[in-house]
């Protein structure tokens, strides 16, 4: 019964009624003029059956019971939008941030990546809580590339000092790269590798600020993660040798077009040589590969697996590439060992190692058109005509890096190159030369990674002035003797380098005093018929003069 359940709720309604402030819009109507329901106070009458207008009275509560139980005061209605306004504003504000450290592909990636893509830094994040805020969107970036690809990444960051000098904030940006470019590839475990790149990010910029050299963080200013395409160079299967290489019979190919293990053959035809048909794949070649150790190599082979390859087998592989010429792609560090050379060759579609039997015969065209050079160093194909030349050449070359000397080419029109000298204003001879020199120490300077997609030169030591000496010489002892100049620091803070320029000067000045007149030369006979006569040049070129005296063809 709706009047009943509604006097039953009335103690609760009652409060709305009477809370006009907050519900003027609630108001009671009965029709039922001999009776009012309820009392002065607001109470309803308990003895409303007793009178003749109960009836109509229930009737008009009835009516009051269908409105106010389905009736939603309008306070109630704002308190449940507020609340899911703010409900709202919080997830706006969740997905405003996840949009703040959203990746954002740049125009032009860094000097060696297809793609760089940047999150820029906000304000009020450390170096650690951005790491952790970003991370997230940076292994979503990751797992979204085709795989494999080799990873980068460089923070840089915003560092303030004081400057006591100028009263002055100086600000300073530091670049922090990874140790080295990732390789990423589907069974790797990303997760892991994420934290062990940003963790040495962090140690890079915690030991920037406790170097003592007063840079202070203040922001970061973004994150750059560098993505290439990571195309790993391995010997796959048969690739016919270029016309100008198979013309030379230096090289054996072999024919492996149903395998990816041209690594394998190689090597083996190189240590187990055939002399009938060494080209062909055939049970002999088999059977001789099994004496080596190919535990752990995988097929086709790539030039970082070869490190295993001379550590499981004692030999030493060093790997030529070709594009017209011979290159060297890899040479081994390995020594005392047996030296087996390969050539790597490739097309669109693959690549192919072959045994290079005959060095000789494969470089000597390339180097002179004469062929009689007998030796060739693998590290810088530079040729050699004994032996020994080229061991006392290798103990040299083997302690840098493998490079070869090109020569200047000869031009379109057949002219040889030529180096000639061209500096002839310094072959005359002047009144006077200074030898100079600084004796100092050096101390190493704080200093970040530099940004790489710009040109930079990377600074690491200081050098501090001790000491000097120079020696100020003249073309005659008679006119004006030597004297050597000498001065050692004897604190840590005198101004070496401003001493010596003011010593130096005191001395020139001198000079200039004394021979600021000069006397006019006296020439003999002699000299005034040879001037006279003179049709080249004696100081700079000793080319002829033209009939303009003083001008040289």
């Amino acid at each position: 019964m709706k009047f009943t359940e509604f006097a039953k709720r009335y103690p609760y309604y009652s409060r709305f009624r009477f809370s006009a402030d907050e519900h003027g819009d609630v108001q009671f109507n009965f029709n039922g003029d001999e009776y009012d329901p309820f009392d002065k106070n607001g109470n309803l009458v308990k003895t409303l059956y007793r009178f003749p207008a109960a009836n109509s009275a229930k009737k008009e509560l009835d009516k009051f019971a269908d409105w106010i139980l389905s009736y939603v005061p309008e306070s109630i209605k704002r308190i449940v939008n507020r609340r899911v306004g703010s409900s709202k504003d919080k997830v706006d504000r969740i997905f405003e941030r996840v949009e703040r450290f959203a990746p954002k592909e740049q125009k032009k990636a860094l000097v060696g990546y297809l793609k760089t893509h940047r999150i820029d830094g906000q304000e009020g994040y450390d170096p650690k809580t951005f790491i952790d805020n970003i991370k997230q969107k940076v292994l979503e970036l990751i797992n979204r590339q085709k795989k494999p690809i080799k990873v980068k990444f460089i923070f840089t960051c915003k560092f303030i000092k004081e400057n006591p000098a100028t009263a002055q904030v100086d600000e300073e940006l530091g670049y922090f790269h990874t140790e080295k470019p990732e390789t990423i590839t589907e069974s790797t475990d990303f997760y892991d590798l994420f934290d062990t790149m940003v963790n040495y990010l962090l140690e890079l910029i915690e030991r920037f600020q406790n170097k003592g050299s007063g840079w202070r963080f203040d922001q970061v200013e973004y994150f750059d993660i560098n993505i290439d395409p990571f195309e790993p160079l391995s010997g796959s299967s048969y690739i016919q040798l270029p016309s100008k290489l198979a013309s030379k019979q230096a090289i054996i190919n072999v024919k492996n077009k149903n395998d990816h293990e041209c690594f394998k053959w190689a090597v083996t035809s190189a240590m187990y040589p055939r002399g009938k048909d060494p080209q062909r794949l055939n049970e002999q070649i088999r059977e001789s590969s099994k004496k080596f150790d190919w535990a752990g190599i995988e097929f086709p082979v790539s030039l970082k697996q070869i490190d295993k390859f001379e550590k499981q087998n004692p030999y030493t592989v060093n790997v030529f590439g070709y594009n017209g010429e011979v290159f060297p792609r890899r040479i081994s560090k390995k020594r005392n060992a047996r030296v087996i050379n390969l050539l790597l060759i490739s097309n669109d579609e693959t690549n192919h190692y072959c045994w290079i039997k005959d060095m000789s015969r494969l470089l000597s065209s390339q180097i002179n058109n004469h062929q009689h050079a007998t030796e060739f160093c693998p590290r810088c194909l530079n040729p050699f005509w004994c032996k020994k030349a080229l061991e006392k050449h290798s103990e040299y070359c083997d302690n840098h890096e493998a490079v070869r000397i090109e020569m200047p080419k000869i031009d379109k029109d057949g002219n040889l190159p030529h180096i000639k000298f061209k500096n002839y204003n310094r072959k005359m001879r002047v009144p006077f030369v200074v030898y100079a020199d600084f004796e100092s120490f050096t101390e190493n300077i704080d200093t970040c990674s530099p940004d790489e997609s710009k040109s930079f030169t990377k600074q690491y030591q200081e050098h501090k002035p001790s000491g000097f000496c120079y020696l100020i010489k003249c073309f005659d002892d008679n006119i004006f003797p030597s004297e050597l100049v000498r001065y050692t620091a004897e604190s840590p803070d005198e101004d070496i380098p401003q001493m010596f320029v003011d010593s130096l000067e005191s001395d020139i000045k001198d000079i200039y005093n004394k021979f600021k007149f000069p006397k006019k030369v006296k020439m003999t006979l002699r000299d005034r018929t040879d001037y006279k006569n003179a049709t080249h040049c004696h100081i700079y070129c000793s080319r002829q003069f033209y009939e303009q005296r003083g001008q040289t063809g």
